[in-house]
């Protein structure tokens, strides 16, 4: 065998790793969070710059490629290295709110790292974090006292009105990266429309279970219904001096709301308006039996303490597209009207 020939030095540069001229893309990923999109690393030459029968190709040259992404938040801040060792193309990096995030990405291997790409910059705007509440007015449900199967006497106390609103809309986000979301909501009343809106609570967090108003409330109510037969007038007073109702939502990013108005008519409210006709008669009378109890002809015959007196089923039947849905229900014997006056309810509808 003849002598050796001289060896060929392949400097570093010619393996490191190219990253193509294109800014990362970046889109959100959900409210605080964005998804980061880059091409893929190249060899630093081609297959036409390599001299003669090459040996190596320049993607063996390359060898494994990994990549890491960079994040400078704010203008003075340092490039931080958020994430190393990602072997895809794709990154899900969450946002600072109300800081501007610019984002960059490095190709690396095992003889060294590319020049960063160039620079996309993104913001999070905190406002788009505040909740979403819908415009639809609150809703009050009757709480029933119970009546004693024994004595016929009902504990006055559990009487009370509870208050029911749409929870606010959230987009989806990572609770672990963004703290201070979870939307509370402020309920808010006044006395009339003219009135000035007063607060009754502001640390609501769970809008399924509702809340129940203060008995101060229920008393005027109750006030206003014992004034509703003295004359025509006091009722369009009574009308035009009605409690409302309105709901705001907030977090730690700002505020949204509030709902329309929920207009809280005493006579309306505890003698039901599904029963026009009784209703009409009702008004007519003075109610002079009220006293520090309720009457049982004042009440709305389907709503019932639930630990008590658990809520009746409903069940649909059929949903049809020209028909509409059939809707079935448990039937309620005891609609606590006056003798004489009750009218037999369809335990169906359509």
């Amino acid at each position: 065998l003849g002598p050796a020939s001289t060896p060929i030095r392949i400097p570093i540069r010619a393996c490191l790793p190219v990253l193509p001229d294109i800014r990362p893309e970046v889109e959100f990923e959900d409210a605080a969070s964005v998804m980061i999109r880059w091409p893929a690393a190249t060899p630093s030459v081609t297959e036409a710059q390599m001299l003669g029968d090459q040996v190596i190709t320049p993607t063996a040259m390359l060898g494994t490629v990994s990549y890491a992404v960079e994040v400078r938040e704010g203008a003075r801040a340092e490039w931080r290295r958020v994430a190393k060792d990602i072997h895809g193309q794709t990154y899900v990096h969450h946002l600072r709110p109300g800081v501007s995030s610019a984002i960059r990405v490095v190709a690396v291997n095992k003889f060294g790292e590319s020049s960063p790409s160039p620079i996309s910059i993104t913001h999070l705007d905190p406002s788009s974090l505040a909740p979403n509440i819908d415009f639809t007015p609150p809703w009050v449900a009757l709480i029933r006292p119970t009546t004693d199967p024994v004595s016929g006497r009902f504990n006055a106390s559990q009487f009370g009105l509870m208050m029911y609103w749409k929870p606010a809309y959230m987009p989806e986000y990572c609770s672990s990266c963004v703290s201070g979301l979870d939307p509370v909501y402020r309920i808010e009343w006044r006395r009339g429309r003219g009135g000035i809106w007063q607060l009754l609570e502001d640390d609501v967090t769970d809008p399924d279970n509702g809340f129940r108003l203060p008995n101060e409330i229920v008393t005027m109510l109750m006030d206003d219904l014992k004034r509703t037969g003295e004359s025509a007038n006091a009722a369009v007073s009574l009308n035009n001096q009605a409690i409302e109702l309105r709901v705001f939502c907030w977090n730690q990013f700002g505020e949204s709301g509030p709902t329309k108005p929920c207009r809280l008519v005493a006579s309306q409210l505890f003698r039901g308006q599904i029963y026009k006709n009784t209703v009409q008669a009702l008004d007519r009378e003075p109610v002079t039996e009220i006293g520090d109890t309720v009457n049982d002809g004042d009440q709305l015959p389907t709503v019932s303490l639930p630990e008590l007196c658990p809520r009746l089923h409903a069940y649909i039947g059929s949903i049809s597209p020209t028909e509409g849905v059939s809707v079935n229900w448990e039937r309620y014997v005891d609609t606590g009207l006056l003798s004489g006056t009750e009218i037999n309810p369809d335990s169906h509808a359509r």
